[in-house]
């Protein structure tokens, strides 16, 4: 008989006790379908001018090339990295998934690690980031041509003057790219002019953006 009562004491012990969470749970499961919903509500999309839409894609379109440039950058500054073992302190090609190695951890592993001669850039894949480049660079010549005729920008002195520096910026870009090509399309591609040449690109990107930047706030006054 006793152990008949304690086993009904645990199983109603058990009951309240599992109770508990479910009933503190429920609130949470409202709570979510609400969340649910207000963010369904939120995703519909505000009105947006076709001035605006022009400039976001100005800069997506940037933002694309800005990658094809880092790709370009990656290729041509791949390099060896030479380490000492330190058994025998022989040099070997360290690995090249310890991506860290060259900025000098701690050297459990080697004696010393130091930067090895730069690996040759491969064709397909500089061709690749050109196409991209090409592509790309042809939509934001589009984009620019088109800002021009939007009244919020033509009717605003300041505007006018930025979508000038634009164009001005715009053609320095496409000289450097020229020159990129020029690096790029040779036998033997030099790692440390191409590396050069990426850099510079690097800056007139940033700036065509910030110009980008100042037209989408014109629109507001």
């Amino acid at each position: 008989m006793k152990k008949k009562a304690l086993l009904c004491g645990l199983a109603l012990t058990g009951l309240f006790v599992g109770a508990g969470p479910s009933e503190a749970q429920s609130p949470v499961a409202v709570s979510s379908t609400a969340v649910s919903s207000d963010s369904t509500a939120a995703a519909k999309p505000l009105p947006e001018s076709d001035l605006k839409a022009d400039l976001r894609d100005l800069h997506e379109d940037l933002r694309r090339i800005e990658g094809a440039l880092h790709d370009l950058e990656r290729e041509a500054g791949r390099r060896q990295v030479i380490a000492n073992s330190l058994s025998n302190n022989d040099a070997f090609i360290a690995d090249p998934w310890m991506g860290c190695m060259a900025c000098g951890l701690p050297s459990m592993m080697a004696d010393s690690t130091r930067l090895g001669a730069f690996l040759k850039p491969r064709a397909s894949f500089l061709n690749l980031s050109l196409s991209t480049l090409d592509l790309q660079s042809t939509a934001v010549h589009s984009l620019v041509a088109r800002l021009g005729g939007y009244p919020e920008i033509s009717s605003n002195v300041k505007a006018k003057v930025d979508l000038d520096v634009l164009s001005d910026a715009l053609k320095d870009f496409d000289g450097k790219l020229v020159a990129l090509k020029a690096l790029c399309n040779v036998e033997a591609p030099n790692n440390a002019q191409i590396l050069m040449a990426v850099g510079t690109l690097k800056d007139s990107v940033k700036g065509i953006d910030t110009v980008g930047g100042r037209l989408w706030k014109a629109e507001k006054k």
